[in-house]
Protein backbone atom coordinates (compact mmCIF):
# COMPACT_ATOMS: atom_id res chain seq x y z
CA UNK A 1 0.00 0.00 0.00
CA UNK A 2 1.24 3.45 -1.62
CA UNK A 3 0.53 6.95 1.55
CA UNK A 4 0.42 9.71 -0.14
CA UNK A 5 1.07 12.58 2.00
CA UNK A 6 1.17 16.50 1.11
CA UNK A 7 4.93 18.17 0.86
CA UNK A 8 4.76 21.40 1.47
CA UNK A 9 8.51 22.00 0.76
CA UNK A 10 8.12 20.41 -2.70
CA UNK A 11 4.94 22.28 -3.69
CA UNK A 12 6.19 25.74 -2.73
CA UNK A 13 9.53 24.20 -5.01
CA UNK A 14 7.40 23.22 -7.91
CA UNK A 15 4.50 26.13 -7.70
CA UNK A 16 6.80 28.80 -9.59
CA UNK A 17 7.68 26.96 -12.26
CA UNK A 18 3.61 25.94 -13.13
CA UNK A 19 3.36 30.10 -13.70
CA UNK A 20 4.00 32.16 -17.03
CA UNK A 21 4.00 35.78 -17.65
CA UNK A 22 2.37 38.20 -15.57
CA UNK A 23 1.45 35.24 -12.80
CA UNK A 24 5.05 34.52 -12.64
CA UNK A 25 6.02 38.16 -12.70
CA UNK A 26 3.49 38.91 -9.57
CA UNK A 27 5.35 35.32 -7.86
CA UNK A 28 8.55 36.65 -8.33
CA UNK A 29 7.69 40.39 -6.84
CA UNK A 30 6.56 39.38 -3.53
CA UNK A 31 8.66 39.86 -0.54
CA UNK A 32 10.95 37.38 0.63
CA UNK A 33 10.00 34.91 3.97
CA UNK A 34 6.35 36.42 2.58
CA UNK A 35 4.67 33.13 2.78
CA UNK A 36 5.38 30.55 5.08
CA UNK A 37 3.96 26.97 3.51
CA UNK A 38 2.03 26.08 0.38
CA UNK A 39 -1.65 27.40 2.12
CA UNK A 40 -0.11 30.62 2.13
CA UNK A 41 1.12 30.81 -1.38
CA UNK A 42 -2.23 29.10 -2.03
CA UNK A 43 -4.31 31.56 -0.22
CA UNK A 44 -1.95 34.70 -2.29
CA UNK A 45 -2.60 33.48 -5.38
CA UNK A 46 -6.91 33.00 -5.18
CA UNK A 47 -6.69 36.57 -3.77
CA UNK A 48 -4.71 37.88 -6.39
CA UNK A 49 -6.05 36.44 -9.49
CA UNK A 50 -9.81 35.32 -8.61
CA UNK A 51 -11.53 38.12 -9.93
CA UNK A 52 -10.19 36.15 -12.98
CA UNK A 53 -12.26 33.82 -13.39
CA UNK A 54 -15.34 33.61 -15.87
CA UNK A 55 -18.50 33.82 -14.48
CA UNK A 56 -20.60 31.18 -14.69
CA UNK A 57 -23.32 30.69 -17.37
CA UNK A 58 -26.59 29.82 -17.50
CA UNK A 59 -29.47 29.59 -19.99
CA UNK A 60 -30.64 32.90 -18.49
CA UNK A 61 -27.12 34.25 -20.07
CA UNK A 62 -27.99 32.36 -23.36
CA UNK A 63 -31.50 33.94 -23.31
CA UNK A 64 -29.68 37.43 -23.02
CA UNK A 65 -28.04 37.24 -26.41
CA UNK A 66 -29.34 39.04 -29.32
CA UNK A 67 -28.25 39.35 -32.37
CA UNK A 68 -27.07 42.74 -33.71
CA UNK A 69 -28.75 44.72 -36.44
CA UNK A 70 -25.58 44.97 -38.19
CA UNK A 71 -24.85 41.21 -37.73
CA UNK A 72 -24.39 38.82 -40.53
CA UNK A 73 -26.98 35.59 -39.52
CA UNK A 74 -22.72 33.51 -39.81
CA UNK A 75 -21.56 35.97 -37.19
CA UNK A 76 -24.66 35.21 -35.16
CA UNK A 77 -24.73 31.54 -35.13
CA UNK A 78 -20.66 31.95 -34.32
CA UNK A 79 -20.64 33.75 -31.41
CA UNK A 80 -23.49 31.55 -30.24
CA UNK A 81 -21.74 28.50 -30.29
CA UNK A 82 -19.65 30.03 -28.30
CA UNK A 83 -21.53 30.93 -25.83
CA UNK A 84 -23.65 27.94 -26.16
CA UNK A 85 -20.21 25.91 -24.67
CA UNK A 86 -20.01 28.13 -21.56
CA UNK A 87 -23.83 27.08 -20.18
CA UNK A 88 -23.39 23.33 -18.43
CA UNK A 89 -26.18 21.47 -19.08
CA UNK A 90 -28.14 23.42 -21.56
CA UNK A 91 -30.74 21.16 -23.16
CA UNK A 92 -31.52 21.49 -26.74
CA UNK A 93 -35.11 23.28 -26.40
CA UNK A 94 -34.04 25.85 -24.33
CA UNK A 95 -30.99 26.14 -26.54
CA UNK A 96 -33.09 26.36 -29.38
CA UNK A 97 -35.87 28.71 -27.92
CA UNK A 98 -32.57 31.42 -27.05
CA UNK A 99 -31.12 30.57 -30.31
CA UNK A 100 -34.67 31.89 -32.23
CA UNK A 101 -35.67 34.41 -29.75
CA UNK A 102 -32.21 36.24 -29.95
CA UNK A 103 -32.31 36.26 -34.32
CA UNK A 104 -34.11 40.09 -35.62
CA UNK A 105 -35.68 37.88 -38.14
CA UNK A 106 -37.56 35.04 -37.56
CA UNK A 107 -37.29 34.00 -40.82
CA UNK A 108 -33.69 33.48 -40.76
CA UNK A 109 -33.76 31.46 -37.39
CA UNK A 110 -35.92 28.56 -39.52
CA UNK A 111 -36.06 25.25 -38.13
CA UNK A 112 -33.86 24.49 -41.40
CA UNK A 113 -31.20 26.63 -39.73
CA UNK A 114 -31.32 25.00 -36.58
CA UNK A 115 -31.04 21.48 -37.57
CA UNK A 116 -27.94 22.46 -39.60
CA UNK A 117 -26.39 24.01 -36.59
CA UNK A 118 -24.93 21.40 -33.78
CA UNK A 119 -26.78 22.32 -30.75
CA UNK A 120 -25.18 21.33 -26.70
Amino acid sequence: MVVYSRNDLLLCIIFPSSLKGVASDWFYSLLPRFLYNFDEVTKAFVTQYASYQDAKKNNHHLLSIKMRQSESFKSYINFFQSQLIKVPNSGEDVSALAFSSGCIVLTSCTSTSLSTMSLG
